[in-house]
């Protein structure tokens, strides 16, 4: 027979006030999506998912292309720029959960 995981759950309200333990993963049981926890934030990170990657609305978000940059841009104002060399550059903080090399 095989393995079942299950994991823990529950509502969009119970998730806002819940605060999981590091890399623990639970399930928003109304929007069937998951949430990753980092031991700190009420809520957790939600995992996209197909349903409400299609609501998004990117009306207020923007790429464009101009003089061989990109430029990535929030309410009209531009966030990231990538030159034609590979450089980058970003306005305000940078995090990342991953090594950078």
């Amino acid at each position: 027979m095989s393995t079942q995981l299950k994991l823990r759950g529950g509502t969009t309200a119970e998730h806002s006030t819940f605060t999981g333990a590091a890399r623990e993963v639970t399930v928003d049981t109304d929007k069937n999506t998951l949430i990753v926890h980092d031991g700190v934030t009420a809520g957790g990170i939600e995992i996209l998912n197909v349903n409400s990657a299609s609501a998004l609305s990117l009306t207020t978000w923007s790429i464009s292309e101009v003089g061989g940059s990109v430029y990535f841009a929030v309410g009209g104002v531009n966030k990231m720029k990538l030159d034609p060399n590979g450089n980058l550059q970003v306005v305000g903080n940078v995090e990342t959960l991953a090594t950078i090399t």
